[in-house]
């Protein structure tokens, strides 16, 4: 019996069981060290996305002015080719002109309404005459709209060429073979285009007996 109270009052023991928790080395030097590493990996990424954006920013602007040289360059031939049709204009008007004559009277020397004689077209006025300003030419009879000033045009008795036949018979010897002498004219065209600064000189001769 005693045995029996001893099994049922003898208190049991508890059993602990101890459970390892796994130890982590936190040591704050190796913190500090992945931190700053971090820190200077972030100063990096944006230096260089700066330099990303700057090399994208030079190219764009690059473009740009590409865009913009291109386009004042077509204008300005467009400009060019304006002033180069309003020229020819004058200098076809020119050769009607100088076609249409019957006599060299109508040539001076002080070269009135753009017709020099033989002895002004030595100096060659051309070179020399305002186009804007001076009234010693002559101006296109149609008005083209859009241009800054309109075609203008000058006409000088270049020289006079006399054929080989006519000269045998200068004193009037014998039988006249009837050639007759041919004049030469210079014709000198000055065309502008939409602006002031597009100008464009044309020149021609043209032959006639008169």
């Amino acid at each position: 019996m005693d045995t029996l109270k001893k099994a049922f009052h003898t208190p049991l023991k508890k059993r602990h069981q101890t459970i390892m928790q796994p130890q982590y080395n936190l040591n704050k030097k190796s913190i500090s060290h992945t931190h700053k590493a971090y820190s200077k990996q972030q100063g990096i990424v944006l230096v260089i996305s700066l330099v990303i954006l700057l090399l994208l920013s030079i190219v764009g602007i690059n473009a740009m002015m590409t865009t913009s040289l291109d386009e004042k360059m077509s204008a300005n031939l467009k400009d060019h080719n304006t002033a180069f049709q309003a020229a020819e204009a004058a200098l076809r008007e020119g050769e009607e002109t100088v076609d249409a004559l019957v006599t060299l009277s109508v040539f001076n020397n002080d070269g009135d309404e753009g017709m020099y004689s033989l002895a002004a077209a030595k100096d060659s006025p051309w070179k020399t005459i305002d186009w804007s300003t001076s009234t010693k030419l002559r101006a296109l009879s149609t008005t083209i709209a859009g241009l800054a000033d309109q075609p203008k045009y000058i006409i000088e008795h270049f020289t006079s060429v006399t054929s080989e036949e006519e000269e045998l018979n200068l004193m009037n010897v014998g039988e006249s073979t009837g050639s007759g002498a041919t004049e030469v004219f210079r014709i000198t065209a000055h065309g502008v285009g939409t602006s002031a600064g597009s100008q464009v000189i044309l020149q021609t001769t043209f032959a006639k007996r008169i």
